[in-house]
């Protein structure tokens, strides 16, 4: 019994032993390596890094020459200490497939540092959580232009932080993104550095998310994208932009400091613009020294005329609740080449709105289902003509119309025997089918395209 008890105390030993052993194997595989610059920039082969695990650096990496680095979706990191991972100093570098991580206070994960820097972030993450961090800096003091492009990629920070601040004049491409902060993009003024006038940046099929939580009485009032210079061009395409504030101080979707002129904010295509909470707003609708034009967007909230062109209006879906720069969708209804009678109807259509394949997919499926023994359902059109059929991709840019072309079908029946050829009034003949028939059916057809393309125009758009 003695030795049975024995035995049983040793092999529970040993599994504990085995089980300790393997928890510190799995906590050492997750553990990243670390290293320090310079061995970090020896890993370099014919100017790329190619990780092959998590790195994390103790100290800062200063990149002189032209370098890509190849995450292959591992993460970089640094100790609570560093301020800044990577300081760019070159002109060509790309960051691809990689996380970086900065928990330092006003943390950098990338700083630039001189101008005509080419700097490209390809399917990247930017994460910063320090309370006043910044996660991508476009800095240093030289005149020059800073050139960015960025894809596929996430720049997130804290509610207190700025995701992207720019220093100097920077022309930034930001494609497929996701940018998130209490500011996402902040264009300072010359203050310790260049200025940001003449600065130009795009941002294509991305979200922009600027959320204040802060108590007016404790810091001031913000905004998602912040302009402390003049003279600055943003282009919004296709992007969700967010404006939320969820405490007393304000939240301004595109906030301009006092005495800025001549900044340029243009919203197009299928943008949308959400404001959370009773002290966010899309701008400054009293502000006439820069211009906020929006081209086309929808929005939970109604669009201020200040911001729209003379030739659109703002309209509201009574079913979604939602308003959107609309215009006017004319559909028209030919059958063999002429406009019946009552053959229009227009209906109100977000600008920007982009033809998807299942919008093409609803549209072919009427030709069948309305057409019948008299009439046949061609197809929709931007022309008479019926060579320019509607396709997948088509934007509507501005009022437009779509024609619905019919044709009716030849009811002559085909010619029989008689069995008198010689009596009169007997032999073959033809009706006289007289001008087109049934009107009932044209308005059917209208109503029903009226239903596929009109019903489109609120529909939420998907990224």
């Amino acid at each position: 019994m003695k030795g049975k008890l024995m035995r049983k105390g040793v092999i529970s030993l040993l599994l504990v032993v085995v089980l300790v052993m393997s928890s510190m194997t799995a906590f050492a595989a997750d553990t990243a390596k670390q290293m320090s610059s310079t061995e970090f920039l020896a890993l370099a082969e014919n100017g790329t890094i190619e990780l092959t695990e998590d790195i994390e650096l103790t100290d800062k990496v200063e990149i002189r020459s032209d370098l890509t680095i190849d995450g292959n979706g591992y993460t970089i990191s640094t100790p609570s200490t560093i301020k800044k991972t990577f300081e760019v100093y070159t002109s060509d570098v790309t960051f691809k497939d990689v996380t970086i991580e900065n928990t330092y206070y006003d943390g950098r994960c990338i700083d630039t540092r001189t101008d005509d820097i080419a700097l490209t972030l390809s399917g990247v993450t930017l994460k910063a959580t320090g309370d006043a961090s910044q996660p991508l800096t476009v800095g240093g003091s030289d005149p020059g232009t800073v050139t960015i492009d960025i894809t596929d990629s996430t720049i997130e920070t804290t509610s207190t932080g700025y995701a992207i601040i720019m220093w100097v004049p920077t022309n930034m491409t930001i494609d497929n993104s996701s940018i998130t902060g209490w500011t996402t993009l902040y264009f300072k003024g010359a203050a310790n550095s260049a200025d940001t006038t003449g600065s130009v940046v795009t941002v294509k099929n991305s979200t922009l998310t600027g959320k204040n939580i802060i108590d007016e009485t404790t810091s001031n009032n913000f905004g998602t994208v912040v302009f402390e210079d003049s003279g600055i061009t943003l282009n919004i395409e296709n992007s969700k932009v967010t404006s939320e504030a969820t405490s007393t101080a304000a939240q301004i979707m595109f906030g301009m400091a006092s005495g800025v002129t001549d900044n340029t904010i243009n919203v197009s295509g299928m943008s949308e613009l959400v404001v959370k909470g009773d002290n966010a707003v899309i701008g400054n609708e009293k502000d006439i020294n820069n211009d906020i034009i929006i081209e086309s967007a929808t929005s939970n909230v109604e669009i201020p005329e200040e911001f729209i062109s003379e030739s659109t209006t703002v309209e509201k879906d009574p079913e979604t609740g939602e308003y959107y720069v609309a215009i006017e969708l004319t559909m028209t209804i030919l059958v063999d080449g002429k406009e019946i009678e009552d053959g229009s109807y227009t209906v109100s259509a977000p600008k920007g709105y982009v033809f998807t394949e299942d919008d093409i997919k609803e549209l072919n499926g009427l030709k069948e289902d309305l057409s019948d023994e008299t009439l046949t359902l061609v197809g929709f059109y931007w022309d008479k003509d019926g060579k320019d059929a509607i396709v997948a991709g088509d934007t509507l840019t501005g009022d437009a119309t779509l024609y619905v072309i019919a044709k009716t079908v030849d009811e002559t029946p085909a010619p029989t025997p008689t069995p008198d050829t010689n009596t009169p009034g007997t032999g073959t003949t033809s009706p006289d089918t007289g001008d087109v028939s049934p009107v009932g059916l044209y308005v059917v057809i209208l109503a029903a395209a009226v239903v596929a393309v009109g019903g489109f125009r609120m529909r939420k758009v998907v990224r």
